[in-house]
């Protein structure tokens, strides 16, 4: 298990919190059992038969529409969330701790609702020379990269890495030429796993784990958002260990990210 500096990320605004640690005089938690529940939903009467039954698949909920997927109970979210992190092989955090942590950016959903509409967000910091430029590129792929490891398309999730650097830009461009040189001289997968967890900890520091969600759920549909804003707290719930694993099956966008490093080694 890579070991990260999880004590930094808990003590930044809207960051995850001390919840996330495992108690060690707790028996661990497995994430692979899915709860029965019963479900009522406003919903088409074409779809009532299937609505009201229990322990409904991924495929299932996918039939959904956004409205009715908003309306599924807590624990049917739980079980998606214990379903996600079961397929992503996270197994040392529980469903009911994640759920905690995106329950309202899941229930704000398509409401606009910004969770630092009275922050300033964006850095006037214009982008001067060739250095920063790359220390700027390499931001949008090392962000990128972590946006498609919790499962984004590679379209939207390069998008979303647009706006997050944009949003932390002044202070990635203080920190990625370090984070460049310390974490990706080569396509190691723990290596860059604690990078991105850097440079996903200093976004968060900038504008809040809630707000970092919100500019993701812009990008998908809702039943992806769960999955995805599931991982992430996961990921970080657990130091980051989960996110080297699941970037060891990605290693042509290693490749790509260990590229970008280098040219802010060169240019800088």
């Amino acid at each position: 298990m890579v070991n990260f500096n999880l004590v930094f990320l808990l003590s930044l605004p809207f960051a995850l919190t001390s919840a996330f640690a495992p108690n060690p005089a707790q028996t661990r938690t497995s994430v692979g059992h899915t709860p029965s529940f019963a479900f009522v939903c406003k919903a088409p009467k074409k779809d009532t038969a299937l609505l009201a039954g229990s322990d409904l698949s991924d495929d299932q909920i996918k039939d959904l529409s956004d409205d009715q997927i908003k309306d599924l109970s807590d624990d049917q979210i739980k079980s998606i969330v214990a379903r996600t992190l079961l397929k992503n092989d996270v197994t040392d955090v529980d469903a009911d701790a994640i759920f905690k942590y995106i329950e309202i950016p899941v229930k704000e959903y398509g409401t606009g609702v910004s969770a630092s509409s009275s922050v300033e967000l964006y850095s006037d910091v214009e982008i001067q020379g060739s250095c920063e430029l790359a220390k700027f590129n390499f931001a949008i792929e090392a962000v990128s990269l972590a946006m498609q490891a919790v499962g984004m398309p590679s379209s939207a999730g390069k998008k979303v890495a647009k706006i997050l650097a944009k949003r932390a830009q002044k202070r990635l461009l203080k920190e990625m030429k370090k984070i460049a040189k310390d974490h990706f001289g080569s396509p190691n997968p723990v290596n860059i796993a604690a990078g991105l967890f850097k440079i996903l900890q200093i976004i968060i520091g900038d504008i809040g784990f809630s707000e970092l969600l919100s500019v993701v759920q812009k990008n998908v549909g809702i039943f992806d958002f769960i999955q995805i804003a599931a991982l992430l707290a996961a990921y970080f719930a657990t130091g980051g260990g989960a996110l080297a694993l699941k970037l060891a099956l990605i290693t042509p966008q290693l490749i790509d990210v260990v590229e970008a490093a280098i040219a802010v080694s060169n240019d800088c």
